[in-house]
């Protein structure tokens, strides 16, 4: 039966990468096939223009996580669609609402705000801008015009992880590291339990929260400290702060 679970895991990884690079790939809009006019050459119909998009971020665009992933979506966008693009890492909360006003005021249309933190920063802002889009990546603002929320399944790619681990365990003892104590994070956390559970009860789950997303050296001992404990598998959903269990794990081969 673990066979089995864990061939069926590995397919899903598998799809779901496809499915990215499917979408990724099939993102170019349909050639025209209006016929030509008469008399003449087909007309060139006027290029479609393109919204300037900006990405603001908390936390730096190497940190391997959160922020990479955001900033890998961003360069997809002018890939796949030739549009102006530009970025802020590591936005202090303090800022916030400065770097969003300074990129509507430069006529960016379309604004990425990468994490739920930056929620009271885009309402406050998006007012003074009604022809800006602003999206909100894990934020829950409603009723607003210009303001769009996405949610990232945090439990359920947590749940992968934990059954992953669960799966590949040699110990019997596998676990999980989050950052800063938010929705996102505390879901993620308690999907690898979940997740682990599904696939043997019998698997010791070993979590903490670090409190941080910045402090590496704090996740990097956590996860010392789950290795000299058993675990052999471990997840970091941490930002920047998990490059310290990436660290551990390779120091230790786990």
């Amino acid at each position: 039966m673990k066979t089995l679970f864990k061939s069926a895991v590995l397919l899903l990884v598998f799809m779901m990468l496809f499915s990215f690079t499917a979408c990724s790939q099939s993102a170019e809009p349909p050639a025209s096939e209006e016929p030509p006019a008469s008399g003449g050459e087909t007309p060139e119909e006027p290029a479609e223009e393109l919204p300037a998009v900006a990405l603001v971020l908390n936390g730096p665009v190497s940190d391997m996580g959160w922020n990479a992933s955001g900033y890998s979506g961003l360069v997809k966008i002018e890939e796949n669609f030739g549009a102006e693009i530009s970025y802020t890492e590591s936005v202090a909360q303090s800022d916030m609402e400065d770097v969003l006003r300074n990129y509507a005021v430069a006529g960016f249309e379309l604004i990425f705000a990468h994490g739920s933190q930056f929620q009271d920063a885009v309402i406050n802002t998006s007012s003074q801008f009604p022809d800006t889009t602003f999206v909100i990546v894990n934020g829950n603002a409603d009723g607003y015009d210009n303001i769009v929320c996405v949610q990232v399944a945090d439990e359920e790619q947590g749940f992968l992880m934990g059954a992953f681990a669960a799966l590949m365990t040699e110990t019997g003892t596998v676990g999980v590291i989050g950052g800063a104590e938010i929705p996102p994070i505390t879901n993620a956390v308690k999907g690898f339990e979940v997740g682990a559970a599904y696939i043997d009860s019998s698997v010791e789950v070993l979590s903490a929260m670090t409190g941080s997303f910045d402090d590496i050296t704090a996740a990097k001992e956590t996860a010392l400290a789950f290795i000299d404990n058993g675990a052999d598998y471990i997840a970091a959903i941490a930002n920047q702060a998990g490059l310290g269990p990436l660290e551990a794990t390779a120091e230790k081969g786990v």
